[in-house]
Order: C-alpha cells, then structure tokens, then sequence
C-alpha cells in the first residue's frame, strides 16, 4: 500500500495498492468535503477510485457513498454508509448499480448497513446477476438463482488492542512498527515514523497532542517558505496522466517508489517528523525504539 497526499490544503489524497504478482491493482484519488450538521458529521468523499484485475484485463470505477458519525457531541457515536454509486467495467460497459440504505432513529432502523445492487449490461438491460447483504458483515451474490459469498467480515480484535479505537486488524497492522534493521528500506516520509500517531495507539494522548502540534507548526514553516520561494509542492510517487477510461487526468502511481526501496536510498523525500533539521533521523530512531 502506497499513499501519499499529493494537493495541499484542501488535501487530496492518492492511494495506490497492489495485489500477489501484481494480479489486481487498486488506486483512488480521493478529496474529503465534510458537513457538520450540529449533531452529526457527514463525510462525502470525492474523486475516482479504480480497480484493475489482470487475468481478464478489466478496468472498474465508482465513486465513494457517503459517510456519517452520529452524536458527536452527546449520546453513543455510531456511524452510518449510504448513497447511490455506480461500478463500471470500461472494457464491456457492464455496470453495477449499488445502493447503500440510510438508517434512522425511526422504522427505517432495520435497513441499517443494507446492500443491494443489480447488473445491467451496456445497454442498460438488467442481467440475471445481483448483490446484497450489509457493509458491516456480509456480501453475497446471485448469479442464474446461485448464491454465493463475496465478502465476509473479519472477527475484530479486543479493543485494548488499539487503544480502545476499536480498529480492525488490518488497520492496526498499517502502524506496524519498522525494525532497526529495516529503516533504510522504507521511505523516511512513511507514517510509520510518525511521532504522534505512535504515541496515540499507546493511549498517550496528552504527549501524541503536543507532538501533533509540532508536527503541524514544521509543516506551516515549509509551506510558508516555499510561498515565498514561490515554489510549489511537488509529489513524490504520483503524477498526474490522462486515463482515456474516464475521459480525463487522474493521479497514477510512477513505481518508482520500488525501486528506491531496493536501493535502499530515498531522494528527494522531505524531513517532516524529526525535531531538527540537521538531525532527519531523530524521530525516526525514536519512534522505531517504541
């Protein structure tokens, strides 16, 4: 998994992530606009997100639903998906119409994390194939009237396990911690060596806030420099290109980051996390010991 903001405020976010031998490859571009309704908070994420399957050369596309977190303020937070998105596979035409049912307080309670979808060819005619099923545990698909399980949710691990945020394993193994040994083969910039980010999966909120507002003051230094070198940021391991799919430029992984992992050298990376600039290896160390 490669991800990298590659916009400054308001960010945008690429991710590019890459299956056994490469057989299926996923990348989105994804812009993040939020509502705040007093008591909720409406996540409505933007841009593309593809996925390609080697073996039988397709290319899909959709676009995000719409996330919400319920009781902010007062009461037990809980979170809620839904919209109306469209998968798309651009070599056939064929489309899956999907919907994600919005729940309530009210009679509409029951349709909680509800899925269903149907397949309609490029022409639109309905095919004999549909999903259904819930986001939070289960997708299943019919397919000439058999069914058969897509998707099934992992069993997630004790809170305790990530400081009662609940995570789930693959989330928490994203922050796996880097060994000595490895360092020089990951990119200096990799969240793995945040700070404050390690410090607040050990439940060290006080010392995770005051290293994530550091964090913050070094990097409004280096934009404020660069606005008055009247330079702008440059990507790392993304460039934008025209995809003809879409009909329109998209930020795409350039791979080029493989191949500074295996030289074990990582050029034109910034120092963002150590606390000086003539030691870009401090926070790294430390955050590695941890």
């Amino acid at each position: 998994v490669i991800e990298e903001q590659v916009s400054p405020p308001p960010p945008i976010s690429s991710i590019h992530v890459e299956g056994h031998e490469s057989n299926w490859t996923y990348r989105s571009n994804i812009e993040v606009r939020n509502v705040f309704f007093g008591k909720s908070l409406e996540v409505r994420p933007t841009g593309w997100n593809h996925v390609y399957l080697k073996k039988y050369d397709a290319h899909y596309t959709y676009f995000q639903p719409t996330t919400c977190v319920h009781n902010i303020v007062v009461g037990s937070l809980w979170v809620d998906n839904y919209g109306d998105l469209i998968v798309k596979e651009h070599r056939t035409g064929v489309q899956l119409h999907v919907t994600l049912y919005k729940s309530g307080w009210m009679s509409d309670k029951k349709l909680y994390a509800s899925v269903v979808g149907e397949v309609v060819d490029k022409k639109g005619k309905r095919m004999k194939a549909k999903i259904g099923g819930r986001w939070d545990s289960v997708l299943r698909c019919e397919i000439d009237g058999k069914t058969k399980t897509l998707w099934k949710a992992n069993p997630r691990p004790p809170k305790d396990h990530s400081a009662d945020f609940n995570m789930t394993q693959w989330a928490i193994g994203l922050n796996t911690p880097v060994p000595s040994s490895a360092i020089s083969e990951i990119a200096p910039t990799d969240s793995r060596f945040r700070p404050d980010q390690r410090l607040l999966e050990q439940a060290m909120v006080d010392e995770a806030t005051s290293e994530k507002l550091r964090l913050e003051a070094k990097q409004r230094k280096r934009r404020k420099e660069y606005e008055e070198l009247n330079k702008a940021h440059a990507p790392r391991w993304f460039k934008k290109e025209f995809d003809p799919d879409i009909g329109e430029e998209d930020w795409k992984f350039t791979g080029e980051y493989w191949q500074c992992k295996q030289n074990r050298a990582w050029p034109g990376c910034l120092d963002i996390f150590s606390e000086s600039p003539d030691d870009p290896t401090a926070s790294l160390s430390r955050s590695a010991a941890k």
